[in-house]
């Protein structure tokens, strides 16, 4: 025969259950489980692993967009007309279409101490200014330049005479 009419339970501060169950007579009768520091830290681990399941299963798709590419323009210092006004509309053209994810303009070759701020003023500084797409590229190597041009080809993504 069961004396018990209802049974509570609620969690303290400290983290104990504390049981109040009613018998019949209308006693109250408290009984207080205590929950050991380890099993509170795994069943806390557990629920956050399963809700982390939960909620990333519930992301949406991301974007089903086609997939881009990069687009590289070499330069050399025997042609160092790569970057002229025909070549400066066709990066446009690349920077300018969503297939494209970034326009790169790459040197090639070993510069021979050659002194390119002409290149600096008339090509590459033109190029970058057409799109945030546009960067740079590989290094300038065995060059003449001027700290201020050092400083522009590096913040804009070429490093200069890095062996």
């Amino acid at each position: 025969m069961n004396n018990l009419r209802n049974t509570t339970a609620v969690a303290n501060q400290s983290g104990a259950m504390e049981a109040d169950t009613i018998s019949k007579n209308g006693l109250v009768i408290k009984n207080k489980i205590e929950i050991p520091y380890k099993l509170k830290v795994f069943g806390i681990g557990i629920l956050t692993v399963a809700a982390g399941a939960i909620f990333k299963s519930c992301q949406p798709e991301e974007n089903l967009t086609p997939q881009q590419h990069d687009t590289e323009y070499g330069i050399s210092r025997t042609d160092m007309s790569a970057v002229n006004s025909d070549n400066i509309s066709k990066i446009k053209a690349s920077a300018d279409s969503s297939a494209v994810r970034y326009v790169y303009i790459v040197p090639q070759g070993n510069w021979n101490k050659r002194n390119i701020s002409s290149l600096i003023e008339q090509g590459l500084k033109p190029a970058i200014a057409i799109s945030p797409k546009v960067k740079g590229k590989n290094n300038f190597e065995n060059v003449y330049v001027t700290e201020q041009d050092s400083l522009w080809l590096t913040i804009n993504g070429w490093t200069v005479n890095q062996y």
